[in-house]
């Protein structure tokens, strides 16, 4: 049994993430059943293995990894094709993303845009879609995301430039038959 200052510093530095985790994971996951299954996983795998956690100022990309990993393991079991939709992220995620100080999202700072942005965001690669919503809706840093997603530093910075190119290009490319149809 853990202990009481265990279990406080699994609500300081663990359970602070929970939201985050449930949308991370409803982003990959369609089913909700699914998707609660594997939190639930993530947060007793982190549990279980928090004494892992070196620097609690890593809890934040430590658990995104479990996160991740638990991720691949339900696809690995179902022997399916990872596939990724945003459909969870509601617009007040995307509007997260506007407030960032990053200088890429000060070009969608009108409200009539977000509608817009949300739909070019389902357009782009699985890839790139999980890029972009670590970086700016989940707010993880470079470093963080490449310690989730186990990819070199500097290779992830240059995949983060073509995600956001990639995002430019969709978002200047939609008109309004593709958002009134939901096609491209």
């Amino acid at each position: 049994m853990k202990n009481q200052y265990e279990k406080a510093f699994f609500n300081a530095y663990i359970m602070i993430h929970q939201k985050s985790i449930e949308r991370f994971i409803a982003s990959y996951i369609t089913s909700n059943e699914d998707a609660l299954d594997i939190v639930q996983n993530t947060f007793e795998c982190a549990w279980k293995k928090m004494h892992q956690l070196k620097d609690p100022e890593k809890s934040k990309s430590w658990i995104f990894s479990i996160a991740y990993n638990e991720i691949r393991m339900f696809y690995r079991k179902r022997k399916r094709d990872l596939s990724f939709v945003c459909d969870s992220y509601s617009e007040n995620d995307i509007d997260e993303i506007e407030d960032k100080s990053d200088n890429f999202v000060e070009e969608f700072n009108r409200q009539e845009d977000y509608q817009r942005l949300h739909a070019a965001i389902k357009y782009l690669t699985a890839k790139n879609r999980r890029l972009i919503l670590l970086r700016y809706v989940e707010e993880l840093s470079l470093k963080e995301i490449a310690d989730v997603l186990n990819i070199n530093y500097n290779s992830m910075r240059v995949y983060i430039s073509r995600a956001k190119q990639e995002l430019k290009e969709i978002y200047h490319g939609l008109d309004a038959e593709d958002l009134k149809y939901g096609t491209k």
